[in-house]
């Protein structure tokens, strides 16, 4: 297996680690603010979702699933029953299938370069915060596309396009 290491250092200044944590400090209250807000909405929401689920409940008729019953037409039904195809599930372009497939799920994985950062950051004399940044790069088999072009380093860490995609059938 192949990785790279890269490291990088950044210095920040006393007077911008205050600026940055009274910016936090009013994100922060503006968050606060807007969370109550949206908790009161999704709470009423749930309220009128659990009203609704309930009067279903109440109301729902047991349907046959062998024939069409006009006189249920327009009310709430529940029915079980088997389940038959006519068609089963096939992924063309491997030409795989089975006589009792619902669904068939492709899994398309890749062997590409991933970037793993890890940040450490130092306070020094005088209040000033050294930041550092490694980056390990990885080949792995992985389901998820890592764009490389997006990596802090990506010149030799370049990923393959794809051939296939995931797919359900």
């Amino acid at each position: 297996m192949s990785n790279d290491r890269f490291t990088e250092t950044t210095s920040t200044g006393w007077f911008s680690r205050i600026g940055s944590s009274i910016t936090g400090v009013l994100v922060g209250v503006v968050f606060v603010l807007a969370s109550t807000a949206l908790l009161w909405w999704n709470e009423g929401r749930s309220v009128k979702t659990a009203k609704g689920l309930a009067e279903g409940a109440q109301i729902t008729v047991e349907a046959r699933p062998d024939a069409i019953d006009p006189a249920l037409d327009g009310k709430l039904v529940h029915l079980t029953g088997t389940t038959s195809l006519s068609d089963p599930a096939k992924d063309d372009q491997f030409n795989v299938t089975g006589p009792d497939l619902v669904k068939l799920h492709r899994n398309v994985e890749i062997f590409q370069w991933v970037e793993e950062t890890k940040e450490t950051t130092k306070t020094k004399v005088g209040g000033s915060e050294e930041k550092v940044t490694e980056c390990l790069y990885t080949k792995k088999w992985d389901s998820k596309l890592h764009d490389s072009s997006e990596f802090r380093h990506p010149q030799d860490h370049e990923n393959p396009k794809p051939l296939l995609q995931s797919a359900e059938f």
